[in-house]
């Protein structure tokens, strides 16, 4: 009896203690690294992606930082990398979060002049169906592109793949690089980047006069964009016309009063009376921002629309 009494903890506490330590090997923070956990980081990683808990998952994902830091730079190039573009068939929870701290990523690959190979990745994410995924690598391609070391080369091949994708995710995605891509090239393939423009569809279009039109050359806006704006408002589509004249603020401050007497008054008063009540509420709504574009006299719109555009609608 006395036997099995002295044996009987020791005996546990050696299990526990041996549970505890395994349990502390398989949970330990990456903080907590050192020299000689050279395989553990990305171990890791890897496990922890395996879970079905997405939470957990998500924390993966906001601690890819202090894995690049642990592994270096040639190893976050050479395996991290690798590994987070074979994980973007994810939760959008977690591929947002991937996309975010990728952005953060130029220092832990080796600089601006190592950065390219953020954008594999952040390429596939940038045709995500879910819009916040998109945004997020978007945002992110954008941060690359403008420190990295090759942008001209690497802009203009990624503008093109983004275009000419099968899906619209990929053509939405490649007007909002448009303007940091134009800013990269030389003129030549500013000439290009504006033809892609051109072949985009009619929403797609639309959203690139709005982000596009502050970046690119005045004259070339006037002889390209602008033309390209008002089709779009006279599209067959309601729902292109309605997009069109919720950027018409926008496009009427990157002009001058002549041009906007020219060009966009005759757009506002064709959509007081469009035959569409969404293009005329639409109008009525954004009046009051076009109302306020700068110019030398007052008459743009007070003396030549219906001066209650609400009764329009």
């Amino acid at each position: 009896m006395t036997w099995q009494t002295s044996a009987a903890p020791d005996t546990t506490g050696t299990v526990a203690n041996s549970r505890v330590r395994s349990s502390l090997m398989r949970t330990r923070s990456p903080w907590t690294l050192t020299r000689s956990d050279e395989i553990y980081p990305i171990n890791l990683l890897t496990e922890e992606m395996r879970t079905d808990e997405t939470e957990t998952r998500i924390r993966s994902m906001r601690r890819l930082r202090t894995i690049a830091q642990a592994l270096g730079p040639e190893r976050t190039r050479s395996e991290l990398l690798p590994f987070l573009n074979e994980s973007t068939d994810d939760e959008d929870e977690v591929l947002v979060a991937m996309a975010e701290e990728l952005g953060t990523f130029v220092d832990l690959v080796g600089g601006p002049s190592a950065a390219s190979v953020l954008l594999t990745t952040l390429e596939v994410l940038a045709t995500a169906e879910e819009t916040v995924v998109r945004d997020k690598a978007v945002a992110s391609i954008n941060k690359v592109l403008d420190v990295v070391t090759d942008a001209a080369e690497l802009a203009l091949p990624l503008i093109k793949r983004l275009t000419e994708g099968d899906w619209f995710t990929s053509r939405v995605s490649a007007c909002w690089i448009f303007p940091v891509a134009y800013s990269k090239v030389d003129p030549a393939n500013k000439k290009e980047l504006r033809e892609y423009v051109r072949s985009l569809s009619s929403s797609e279009s639309i959203i690139c006069a709005h982000k596009f039109g502050a970046k690119i050359e005045r004259d070339i806006f006037v002889s390209t964009i602008l033309p390209l704006f008002k089709s779009l408002t006279v599209d067959d589509q309601d729902s292109v016309r309605l997009l069109a004249i919720e950027n018409c603020a926008v496009i009427a401050k990157l002009l001058n009063e002549d041009e906007n007497l020219s060009h966009i008054l005759p757009v506002v008063r064709s959509s007081c009376e469009d035959r569409s009540w969404r293009v005329r509420f639409s109008i009525a709504k954004d009046f009051f921002p076009v109302h306020n574009v700068p110019l030398k006299t007052n008459t743009f719109l007070s003396k030549r629309i219906p001066p209650n555009p609400i009764n329009v609608c």
